[in-house]
């Protein structure tokens, strides 16, 4: 949802139609949105409300998507008038927050920041019960890779986190994840459908969410030094090799 002007901060009211549906259902809500943050700049946004309509928790987007979400050097590139299709940059978040809702808390990475195991792990060293994925990747066409894709990042997060995830999309893939990365269910790209779904809020305490990617990449690091570097001949693998007695041949003279 587009809002006019800046966005709410916890504990303000949240926006009328918001409010209106969180009141009307008696529900909490959890909703995207794009709020102005000064003069070419916005945010992109996750909130939770209450069913009374008030704003219990706010997350703004960390990483926003080159040329999507920003243009890198708008000031040099400012010749290309393609670039007129994106007229403000996004500004980036503080970092991880989690959000409020009954029976604990849940992260909120925004789009494709799901893709990167680095920004979603965050959510659940600070505490976070379950992951929802707000997005809308129909944005780049219906013949694009780019909503399967997600999907697939969200079922990788679900596996490193054991965690269950929600994937929520206006027009894109909406689907529900289970801890072994299992697509519980799913629509299609473009589908008009409400997914109807139940997730359990728990505790996430499988190592990657304890540590992140740090062991990941320390043991891909000694692999690499254990299997790659003799593999290249170094002179510290040559002199424990075998050593082979050198075997002269004569060619016959013609």
């Amino acid at each position: 949802m587009d809002l006019e002007g800046p966005r709410p901060s916890p504990g303000e009211a949240a926006p009328s139609p918001l409010a209106e549906a969180a009141r009307r259902a008696d529900a909490w809500l959890l909703v995207g949105v794009v709020s102005d943050a000064g003069p070419g700049r916005f945010l992109n946004s996750a909130l939770t409300i209450t069913p009374s309509g008030a704003v219990a928790g706010v997350y703004d987007k960390q990483r926003p998507v080159p040329f999507g979400e920003y243009v890198p050097g708008r000031r040099v590139l400012g010749f290309v008038s393609a670039l007129e299709a994106v007229p403000k940059d996004m500004a980036p978040g503080p970092g991880p927050r989690l959000l409020p809702v009954p029976g604990g808390a849940v992260g909120t990475p925004i789009s494709y920041e799901v893709a990167f195991s680095r920004i979603v792990q965050p959510f659940a060293a600070l505490g976070a019960r379950a992951i929802v994925v707000p997005t809308n990747t129909s944005s780049f066409g219906p013949r694009a890779a780019t909503a399967e894709q997600q999907l697939q990042s969200t079922r990788m997060r679900a596996l490193e986190l054991g965690s269950w995830v929600v994937q929520s999309a206006p027009s894109a893939i909406s689907a529900i994840v289970d801890p072994r990365g299992r697509v519980v269910a799913r629509t299609d790209l473009y589908e008009s459908v409400v997914l109807f779904g139940e997730i359990r809020l728990a505790a996430l305490t499988t190592p990657f969410a304890w540590w992140g990617e740090g062991p990941v990449i320390l043991l891909a690091a000694i692999a690499y030094l254990w299997v790659v570097v003799p593999a290249l001949g170094s002179p510290w693998t040559r002199s424990r090799l075998p050593r082979c007695d050198r075997v002269r041949t004569r060619l016959p003279r013609s």
